[in-house]
């Protein structure tokens, strides 16, 4: 096939203001080329820039108005038109002219009066040139970023054989058995999940400038360091790592649509010394890594459960204190001679002009005994395949991961095939996948297995087993505590030189990502500072979107009539609001603390007999009770001045009521954290300004606008933390006068 066939279709923008010229070459390229025409440079900047730009330019340089190396320089400066080659037709045929005409942009020089065949011959090598670097940009484009692929294509000895050893941080992230999901699947649902899998996921690699070194069929092995070092590339990779678990739920939510099940990843990273560079023959290579560090990332990523990212201790030393560390493992993965740490981590802080990414907080899943024991024959897996299956029994359910009671021990972080018995005990009543993550109590080897993959769920595997379906409550109560909003009617209203419409803004989108769907959210006081109903109106527009009922404690910033007559009635036509709500064994009763005309707060009569029927009149496991002014003393003496007027009486009634496990307040903008007798009491910072701890006049804080977010335990425990939002102005700190 020749180059006419080859070419037909391309299309050359003659530009040129002599008639004469024009017709000369179109008349040479019309038999095998669509060909446009520009008679000057504007006119060829426009065709250039409009929806169909030419494939390759010839361009005369003497033109009126702008010339030839003029036109040149502004398409290679436009990212639109950088790529279309411009050659120069001129009868300028000085050497200095042909150095001006490639320093403007231009890839060819063609003197007039122009040769037919040289003309043909030109045009076709680089329409050749620029189809091949479309070809390979595009290729190299689906596992590198644009910069990566750049500096491999200036780099003369950029693709020789050959490596070096260099640090580097090394991520593998592997759906937890998808292999034994897809023998369940059709070959065409298998290519389209994975492909929608990987083609999400290489997105978000690219965007964090990592480096796909290979798709391991579901798996994806990932080089940050390499070929550009950069000094934060564990941070990224971490960064990447939450990303990656982010976007699963919307690769989920595109599976529900095509009818597909729902997939989980698990994630590990680790950095070290590796060698890197391209590897293979003359004949056939690829760009990647070879070490210890890459067999001990696999090794790592093989602990994962669904949705965790795991890391070494050589990665968690490498991002300094910007982690959410969420638990620590010490195992001995094969081939290596001494235990090591690995840690699951849920967030990373925003640095260096990074924004801060985090995960949810991670459930705790209790399991509840069964009535029945469901038999089940046990094999361990070596790799994928399974080991001789012993005698075992499932004794206990929760929403996802159960127990199981066995003839022989199985270790921590074992992969598991359990396949049900039929009520005979013989044959299969269906597998499941699983990994034991934690050892129980008990006369038999006993442990909790997180399923993995398989034919069913442990609810549905109940369900069908039993015939009956059976309801599993959140064994975790997961909360969010926003307090002293201090908003204004005016979005730009500052409070000691803060925007607190600004600031609430943030701390509410830092909210949404880190904790979704909590089981409600209690709204501390001061929510107001204008206490006007215009700006009640404008924060229930601000908290529209939530799928969790809202508490409110009203605190001395507060117009009740308007809060109650705006605020409240537009909670419970969205998410609901409620003044004592039940959840899984932990009941939580918001207080209201205002006092008309004053700062300081004192419980009315009524609220305390409220408070005494709701310990009383109802079980309930634990009771958590809100309320926005503090109920003991903090140590700072002018906060303590405003604080529960009337403190005493709410202690003799709690002190009665041991279920009580906690009193969360706000009204102090600063964090607090103490124990009132058996009872944890528990100061939440404002979403605005802060003040600093402990002192005994009015002083604010420069630190960052926060929320506090809790998980109520079935025990009774509360497991509780600040999260803060970076990056807002710090505060008027020489304005000394209380708000």
């Amino acid at each position: 096939m020749d180059h006419t066939t080859q070419a037909k279709r391309a299309t050359i923008l003659v530009v040129d203001d002599m008639p004469e010229n024009i017709d000369v070459l179109r008349g040479v390229l019309r038999p095998h080329y669509t060909v446009k025409v520009a008679i000057h440079g504007e006119q060829a900047l426009s065709l250039c820039r409009g929806e169909q730009p030419p494939d390759l330019v010839l361009m005369d340089v003497m033109m009126p108005g702008m010339d030839g190396f003029e036109a040149c320089r502004r398409l290679n400066a436009e990212p639109r038109t950088e790529g279309i080659p411009v050659l120069f037709v001129t009868a300028m045929n000085e050497a200095c002219d042909e150095v001006r005409g490639f320093e403007a942009g231009g890839v060819d020089y063609i003197n007039k009066p122009v040769t037919p065949a040289i003309v043909l011959a030109r045009v076709r090598t680089h329409l050749k040139l620029r189809s091949a670097y479309r070809f390979i940009r595009q290729t190299f484009g689906r596992y590198l970023s644009d910069e990566i692929v750049d500096s491999l294509m200036d780099s003369p000895g950029g693709l020789k054989l050959g490596g070096e050893m260099r640090h580097l941080t090394i991520m593998m992230a592997d759906l937890r058995g998808f292999t034994s999901l897809s023998e369940r699947l059709s070959a065409a649902t298998v290519v389209e999940m994975i492909n929608i899998f990987l083609g999400r996921m290489t997105g978000i690699i690219q965007q964090y400038q990592g480096t796909i070194d290979e798709f391991i069929g579901d798996a994806i092995l990932t080089i940050f360091g390499a070929p550009v070092q950069r000094p934060d590339d564990a941070l990224r990779a971490a960064r990447c790592g939450v990303a990656m678990q982010l976007a699963m739920r919307s690769i989920n939510r595109r599976f529900a649509e095509l009818g597909y099940p729902a997939i989980e990843m698990g994630i590990g990273i680790h950095s070290g010394e590796v060698i890197v560079g391209n590897i293979g023959s003359e004949k056939r290579s690829k760009y990647g890594v070879v070490g210890r560090v890459v067999n001990t990332t696999s090794r790592i990523e093989s602990y994962t459960i669904g949705g965790q990212i795991l890391i070494s201790d050589a990665t968690r030393s490498e991002c300094r204190d910007l982690l959410r560390i969420d638990g620590r493992l010490t195992v001995q993965p094969k081939g290596l001679s001494q235990p090591i740490s690995i840690y699951d981590i849920g967030a990373v802080a925003g640095a260096d002009g990074h924004a801060a990414v985090q995960l949810p907080l991670p459930p705790t899943d209790v399991v509840k005994p069964l009535a029945r024991p469901i038999p089940v024959d046990i094999a361990p897996l070596s790799g994928k395949h399974p080991d001789q299956p012993f005698a075992g029994e499932i004794t206990a359910v929760g929403r996802r991961d159960f127990a199981m009671t066995a003839l022989q021990p199985c270790c921590d972080y074992s992969n598991l095939r359990i396949t049900i018995k039929h009520a005979s005990g013989h044959g299969s009543g269906g597998d499941l996948y699983g990994k034991v993550i934690r050892q129980l109590a008990g006369d038999k080897p006993t442990f909790q297995v997180h399923p993995v993959s398989g034919s069913e769920n442990s609810g549905q595997l109940l369900e069908r087993l039993t015939g009956s379906a059976m309801k599993f409550e959140t064994a975790t109560v997961r909360l969010l505590h926003l307090s002293d909003f201090h908003l204004f009617c005016d979005p730009a209203g500052l409070i000691k030189g803060i925007c607190s419409n600004e600031s609430l803004t943030a701390v509410l989108a830092h909210a949404r990502q880190f904790m979704p769907s909590p089981d409600a959210i209690i709204l501390g006081g001061d929510l107001a500072q204008d206490e006007s109903a215009l700006t009640y109106r404008h924060l229930a527009d601000m908290l529209d979107g939530w799928q969790a009922p809202f508490m409110v404690t009203p605190g001395n910033h507060a117009s009740l009539p308007n809060l109650n007559d705006t605020l409240v009635p537009a909670l419970e036509s969205t998410s609901g609001y409620a003044d004592t709500l039940d959840v899984a064994g932990w009941r939580m009763i918001a207080l209201n603390s205002h006092e008309n005309g004053s700062i300081g707060g004192m419980l009315s009569d009524e609220e305390l007999a409220r408070l005494e029927q709701e310990l009383a009149g109802r079980d309930a496991c634990h009771v958590l009770i809100a309320i926005h002014h503090h109920p003991v003393p903090i140590g700072s003496r002018w906060m303590d001045d405003i604080g529960l007027k009337n403190r005493d009486s709410l202690w003799a009634i709690i002190d009665r009521f041991p279920q009580v496990r906690g009193v969360i307040c706000g009204h102090i903008h600063q964090v607090f954290d103490a124990m009132h007798g058996d009872v944890r009491v528990l100061g939440t910072p404002s979403t605005c300004v802060q003040f600093v701890p402990e002192q005994d006049n009015f002083c604010l804080e420069a630190q960052s606008p926060g929320y506090r977010w809790l998980q109520l335990l079935p025990d009774g425990d509360i497991q509780t933390g600040i999260e803060r939002v970076e990056g807002f102005i710090p505060p008027d700190l020489n304005n000394d006068d209380p708000y």
